[in-house]
Formats: C-alpha cells, sequence, structure tokens
C-alpha cells in the first residue's frame, strides 16, 4: 500500500470514531474526551475515571483541550469537511453555552455539556483551540473576533502548556 493510502486510511478511521463518539456521547455539544476506549471499533466510549490520568480521562479536560485546535487545523489544511462538521458542532456550541463571551469558556466539562467539578475559571488551554475551531467552523466572524481578543488580551492567568496552545493557536 503506497504511503498515501495508509494516510487516508487513518483518516476515515479517525474520523468514523469521531463521528460515532459526538453521535453516541456528545449529540449536543460535539466535544470528545480525553481518552477512548475501541477507538477503532464500531462502539467507542469514552475513558472510564482513573483509566490513564485522573478521574477526568473520559471527559472534556486538560487532554481533550487541544481537539478543536487539532481539528481546525485538519481542515484549515486539508479542506476535509468531515473536520469541519466536527469542529463546528464544537463551536457552535462553546459560542451558545458562553453567551458568545469567549471568557465563560470553563476548563473542563462533562460531554453533555455539564461543568465538571471545579472548573468554574477561563483558561487559554479551552479558549485558544475554539478559536481555531471557529475559524475552520465558518460561522460568525463575530465569534471568532471575539475569540482573538479573549487570546491577546492581557491578564489571563497562563503557564507554558496554555501559553504554548496560544502561540499555536495565534499562528493557526
Amino acid at each position: 500500500i503506497a504511503p498515501e493510502a495508509d494516510w487516508l486510511q487513518v483518516s476515515e478511521c479517525s474520523y468514523g470514531m469521531i463521528g460515532r463518539m459526538q453521535a453516541e456521547h456528545a449529540p449536543a455539544t460535539g466535544l470528545l474526551p480525553d481518552y477512548i476506549l475501541d477507538p477503532a471499533s464500531d462502539s467507542p466510549e469514552p475513558a472510564p475515571p482513573d483509566f490513564l490520568e485522573d478521574e477526568q480521562d473520559g471527559t472534556y479536560h486538560y487532554n481533550a483541550c487541544r481537539t478543536p485546535w487539532r481539528i481546525g487545523i485538519h481542515f484549515l489544511t486539508t479542506g476535509d469537511l468531515r473536520s469541519r462538521a466536527a469542529v463546528g458542532a464544537m463551536s457552535d456550541w462553546f459560542e451558545s453555552e458562553a453567551g458568545g463571551d469567549p471568557n465563560e469558556i470553563r476548563a473542563g466539562y462533562e460531554l453533555d455539556g455539564s461543568p465538571l467539578p471545579g472548573s468554574g475559571y477561563s483558561s487559554l488551554a479551552f479558549v485558544a483551540p475554539v478559536g481555531v475551531a471557529a475559524m475552520a467552523d465558518g460561522g460568525s466572524q463575530v465569534w471568532v473576533d471575539a475569540l482573538w481578543d479573549a487570546v491577546t488580551e492581557p491578564g489571563m492567568e497562563s503557564e507554558y502548556y496554555e501559553d504554548t496552545l496560544k502561540m499555536l493557536a495565534m499562528i493557526a
């Protein structure tokens, strides 16, 4: 098999899994969990608590917060409409949930959109990647601009991880 065919197969499997996860576990939000069990099967599942790192392994937390950036970049660099659909669901939900104010995006959610306990703060690790998703979604320029303003506004506490995701989102 040619290397291109291998990558096409990876893409097919990945978007099949993303579509199943969103349809079965996050139909209202499009959120994906930190870790997924049986990703190549017809019935992937969010990981149980403490599967690999901590009790948030099956939620949209500090690993999954990068998925809007990753999938959004895929659309921006390839035009793959499956990636646009996947991040469109996320971006639309975040805009609605935050009332159009990126500073209201919380630092972690259940896949149904309920804020995680202890997530009552905003973090660039969660806000910046949504900006890339919003660009790929092609929806509201007002939302994209609000996300850009939130990411570039001085004063939000951040450390290496948050700053790295901020920089990668800004490059996109």
